[in-house]
């Protein structure tokens, strides 16, 4: 399902990390945050052509750069084989954990992340938020079409 609307925290401009971030790389990040497919688990799939459509002067190689520059900082995982793309703490920041009618939705987009490392990142961070723990489960040892309910 597409989304209308992400939210964003004020909190994320006094970010140390995001602060060091070039005006370019944080404007990639928040247009990744922006895109009508991202999932309630923060997992979009990697479309760099149809993005440089997004800001003039934008091509690929230059948003393969700062992917991988927001990559080694932390902000983002890339699986290029799955072609996903994973907001690293995008459900934190997003707060759906919290609330009881967008927990399943978080569960089976989760649940859809075909790539192992963004599975177990995401895990991480689910353990971190200490939500959805059958949901961190399925995705260490699960496949991406195991759809148990988290409860």
């Amino acid at each position: 399902m597409a989304r209308n609307y992400v939210t964003s925290t004020t909190t994320l401009w006094a970010d140390e990390d995001f602060i060091e971030l070039t005006p370019q790389q944080q404007a990639l990040y928040q247009m990744l945050k922006g895109q009508r497919e991202i999932s309630a688990a923060g997992t979009l799939p990697l479309r760099v052509r149809r993005w440089t459509r997004t800001a003039k002067g934008w091509t690929p190689d230059l948003i393969d750069a700062e992917l991988t520059v927001l990559e080694a900082l932390g902000h983002v995982a890339v699986d290029r084989d799955t072609e996903e793309v994973l907001i690293v703490k995008f459900v934190k920041f997003d707060g759906g954990y919290r609330n009881e009618k967008r927990r399943p939705v978080i569960d089976e987009a989760a649940r859809d992340v075909m790539s192992p490392r963004l599975r177990g990142i995401l895990a991480s961070e689910l353990d971190a938020l200490n939500a959805l723990p059958d949901t961190a489960s399925a995705l260490r040892g699960g496949n991406p079409s195991d759809r148990a309910s988290d409860g």
